[in-house]
């Protein structure tokens, strides 16, 4: 069993794309339309993952209904000794990476898996980089950001009742459903209108009042679990001496026994193993 981090990616369109060849143009809304789709094909096409002038090799081992279950290594070497002789031998740990590219679900599964990548984050940075220059001559670029438990929110709430003086939401380029459907439209309508990048909301209370802060809220869970889902951390302020508090830097998980999951048997195939494990 092992410990995937979950990140959620979003689209954004690039204004002013240059086109790869000259002579040719980019239809960046068509494209955006479409940005599914040609994610598709940049994962099932031949490309490499390079971040800060290192490449690191990856295998595809399944690939289904915009599912893409992939190795990424860590090249490099281990100093092994033996009877006083030591010798330095090519070492090349890997970590699962399970990419949803459904237009509903948009996610990135992370192994954690230390003696490959220290950080699931420094994982997910070499992807974003690495997608980003794929998808840059279609005019289009993603944010991929790691998801939080809402729960992380409340509790500060809770510890901080009556004390939290301003809370500060931000929100990217909104085109995924699951969590644009939590958040007013007026803020959704607002953002894509002038194609902004990121759109903050922040509630701030009087001078000597504190905001009322309840989960009952509705209004307000929304706004938290859209947060939560879309990896967009939120900012509280209590008025003490630490003026600011980052709420959502604890990365959401899930295990998953993924040796197992890439066996088909009796239990049923990968596709059928995979969707039940990513519905959760």
């Amino acid at each position: 069993m092992s410990r995937f981090s979950i990140f959620t990616f979003q689209f954004s369109p690039v204004e002013h794309s240059e086109p790869c060849l000259p002579g040719m143009s980019i239809d960046v809304e068509a494209n955006f339309v479409r940005k599914n789709e040609i994610l598709d094909d940049i994962l099932s096409g031949d490309f490499s993952f390079v971040f800060k002038r290192q490449t690191y090799p990856h295998q595809v081992v399944f690939s289904e209904n915009s599912i893409v279950v992939m190795q990424l290594a860590h090249s490099g070497y281990i100093t092994q000794e033996n009877d006083f002789s030591r010798k330095k031998l090519p070492n090349s740990p890997s970590c699962f990476i399970i990419i949803d590219n459904r237009n509903d679900k948009q996610r990135v599964y992370i192994e954690d898996r230390t003696v490959a990548f220290q950080d699931t984050r420094i994982t997910a940075s070499i992807i974003e980089t690495t997608l980003n220059r794929q998808l840059k001559q279609y005019g289009l670029s993603l944010s991929l950001t790691g998801e939080f438990e809402p729960s992380e929110f409340w509790g500060f709430a809770k510890d901080h009742a009556g004390r939290i003086k301003m809370v500060r939401f931000s929100f990217p380029y909104p085109n995924l459903p699951r969590v644009t459907n939590q958040i007013d439209k007026a803020i959704v309508k607002a953002g894509l209108s002038v194609n902004s990048k990121e759109t903050t909301l922040e509630l701030k209370a009087g001078k000597n009042e504190s905001l009322d802060i309840k989960k009952s809220n509705i209004l307000l869970k929304n706004l938290v679990n859209a947060s939560s889902e879309s990896g967009s951390p939120i900012i509280c302020s209590t008025g003490s001496k630490r003026k600011h508090v980052t709420i959502g830097e604890a990365l959401r998980s899930l295990d998953i026994d993924i040796e197992e999951v890439l066996t088909s048997d009796l239990i049923g195939s990968v596709s059928e193993k995979l969707n039940k494990i990513l519905k959760s």
